[in-house]
């Protein structure tokens, strides 16, 4: 049987102290237990000497007899043992119920456990010990030579009863032969008293024999004795070694037990620590963000009142009146301009609707005071659109001069006009309307420069944001507030109702347009025009038309297509009209002014068929998608392939057959040549 594993220990003062008083306890129980033995030894022996004196043995026996009495002596020494094992087996049962006690109490301290488990340890190895020392005695005892002791006193009870009756029988013969002396003589007699006194001799000899024997029987009886209390003492010992393996089985959850709280305190003090970590590091955390919320909320403090504005904040759905449709909508913004002595051509105002649902970047190009500020400033008033008009000044080199300054020193966001005009388009006032950003003049300045940003993401359909200032520079807004119209810190979206609207000079204090900006923007022509002839007074801001809506707007353009055929031939048309580019010019147009001039002229033709629209709005596109990409060239032949291009765009009009041509662009044309 292998002891079961220690319990851990955990030393301290008190333990230390518990623990020696244990063991001086059970060093005094010991020596008392070995007094009380080594007394019950010395009696022991001296009764054996005495029934030696007292009891005389023959000699035939006497050997066997010392035999059975050193085994007898062995029993005694293994009685003695048992009986000292019973007493340490008592003291143990009553250590055990302590211990079970302290096992109970370990629950709730923890240090007197591990002493009580150090204490059960020592007690577990003694008691290991007692039953290895209990082994030993019962693997020397031998129950088969008991029976046949207890066999042969038996046969000698029998052989004993025998001889009782023989001596009986010789006495009567005694007798009988003591009546018959008279008739005997003195031969006989004394034959006969020989024969007597053998028997008497005989008779003494078995009665010593069952003096004997009876001796043994009586000290056999005692050793049956002893044996039956060696037989509860070993039941004794095995309740005992249930109770111990009971003991161990309890032993054993609690050292699990233990094991597995000290393992949840270790886990418990880790879950502590990293909370108190998590916690310094949270609170890291709060403190950055705090500190990002306060740079945040200061950055845009220039912002903060215009998205606060109570004006601004609130919705005007209940005055916003339905998108009547286009048609309708030019002639509402011609007689609103009539009203106020501005002379626009229909054909204008179509033109500068259907750009508008073709490109979100317009450019009015024409020679100063050809009205091109006025046009979306009062298109703007006529149907209820806000506008700002924004002067670009020479000095402009990048986004920062149009969107605004980030001042590092005191973490605040300088935005210009033409930010708040952003922002602005977005708020509940104004989200459901058309919104004009005008750039007057907007090539005093190189527009690539400054303007590329939303030159490139206006291609977007949904709603592209542009980054005001590097990200790094301010920390998180507060909610709601000026945080629902910046994103991610520092970008603005470009909310799909802003139409961006450029005005250009053609003379020699300005910079020229790049193709890119060509291929992207919807460019209207002033250069040729009887507008102009007549320019009033804009009204005062006061006096606004009701507003139009802008989702009624999108809805409209969605049904603003040309037929498949016609949708067709246009597109036939602009394929051949890249060869001829090709061919006398070297140029190319993508494929991105050419789903413009699609939807250009799809958009200018809204509720009519007539093929004289469709051709007229064709030769608008013509002018502001083709012509600007022709430069002048020192070719002799130049002049030449400008007139072949007019010859050639005349033969592949996709209109031709029904006697119409690129009027406009012919003229448009003849205007280059007369420049040359």
């Amino acid at each position: 049987m292998e002891p079961p594993p220690a319990p851990p220990v955990v030393v301290t003062q008190t333990t230390g102290k518990a623990s020696a008083d244990i063991h001086t306890e059970r060093e005094l129980e010991l020596e008392l237990e070995l007094e009380q033995a080594k007394k019950d030894i010395l009696a022991l022996q001296n009764g054996l000497a005495e029934a030696r004196a007292s009891v005389p043995i023959a000699d035939a026996q006497s050997a066997e007899l010392d035999r059975l009495r050193q085994e007898n002596a062995g029993l005694r020494s293994e009685l003695l043992v048992y009986e000292k094992l019973k007493s340490e087996h008592q003291a143990l049962q009553s250590q055990y119920a302590e211990m079970k006690e302290q096992w109970r109490q370990s629950l709730e301290k923890v240090t007197e456990l591990a002493k009580t488990a150090e204490e059960q340890s020592r007690q577990e190895q003694q008691l290991l010990e007692l039953q290895a020392r209990l082994d030993e005695i019962t693997a020397a005892w031998n129950p088969a030579r008991v029976k046949e002791i207890e066999i042969e006193r038996d046969a000698f009870g029998r052989q004993r009863d025998y001889l009782e009756e023989r001596l009986t029988d010789t006495i009567q013969q005694v007798e009988a032969l003591q009546r018959q002396l008279a008739g005997v003589d003195q031969e006989e007699l004394d034959r006969l008293r020989q024969r007597a006194a053998a028997a008497e001799r005989d008779r003494a000899a078995l009665q010593d024999k069952l003096n004997t024997y009876s001796a043994y029987t009586a000290e056999l009886l005692a050793n049956k004795d002893r044996l039956r209390r060696a037989a509860d003492l070993e039941q004794q010992v095995l309740r005992l070694q249930e109770e111990t393996a009971a003991s161990n089985a309890t032993i054993a959850d609690l050292r699990s037990q233990v094991v597995q709280l000290s393992a949840y305190r270790s886990l418990a003090d880790r879950v502590n620590q990293e909370l108190t970590e998590y916690k310094q590091q949270l609170d890291v955390v709060n403190e950055s963000e705090r500190q990002r919320l306060e740079r945040g909320a200061r950055a845009f403090d220039a912002l903060r009142d215009l998205v606060e504005k109570p004006e601004y904040t609130k919705t005007y759905a209940g005055q916003i009146k339905p998108w009547p449709g286009d048609p309708q909508v030019v002639g509402l913004i011609q007689d609103y301009a009539r009203k106020y002595d501005f002379e626009y051509s229909l054909s204008r105002i179509k033109a500068f609707l259907a750009a508008t649902r073709s490109s979100r970047f317009i450019v009015l190009r024409g020679f100063s005071g050809s009205g091109k500020t006025s046009l979306p400033v009062l298109i703007g008033r006529a149907i209820g659109a806000p506008y700002e008009v924004i002067p670009v000044q020479p000095s402009w080199r990048s986004k920062v001069d149009l969107l605004g300054f980030f001042n590092h020193f005191d973490q605040r966001f300088l935005p210009t006009l033409f930010t708040k005009a952003l922002i602005k388009a977005q708020l509940p006032a104004f989200q459901d309307r058309l919104f004009f950003i005008v750039l007057d003049e907007m090539n005093l300045s190189r527009v690539e420069y400054y303007f590329n940003d939303f030159n490139v993401k206006l291609q977007d359909e949904n709603e592209p944001a542009v980054e005001l200032f590097d990200n790094a520079a301010v920390g998180s807004l507060p909610p709601g507030g000026i945080a629902r119209y910046i994103h991610n810190g520092n970008q603005v979206a470009i909310s799909r109702n802003v139409v961006f609207v450029g005005t250009i000079n053609d003379d020699e204090t300005t910079f020229p347009l790049s193709d890119k900006i060509y291929d992207r923007a919807q460019v209207i022509d002033f250069i040729e025009t009887a507008d102009g002839l007549r320019h009033g007074k804009l009204p005062p801001d006061s006096v606004v038309m009701p507003a139009l809506s802008f989702s009624g707007y999108l809805a409209a353009g969605q049904s603003a297509v040309l037929p498949e055929v016609a949708t067709q031939e246009l597109e036939a048309f602009l394929v051949d009209l890249n060869g001829v580019l090709r061919k006398r010019f070297f140029l190319n147009m993508s494929y991105r002014p050419g789903r413009q001039i699609v939807d250009f002229v799809a958009a200018y033709a809204a509720g009519s068929t007539s093929m004289q629209v469709m051709s007229e709005a064709l030769d608008l596109q013509i002018i502001s998608k083709v012509l600007p990409k022709i430069r002048y060239s020192h070719r002799t032949d130049f002049e030449d392939d400008l007139k072949e291009f007019g010859d050639e765009l005349q033969r592949h009009w996709p209109y031709a057959k029904h006697n119409l041509g690129p009027d406009q662009t012919r003229a448009a044309l003849e205007l280059m040549k007369s420049r040359l």
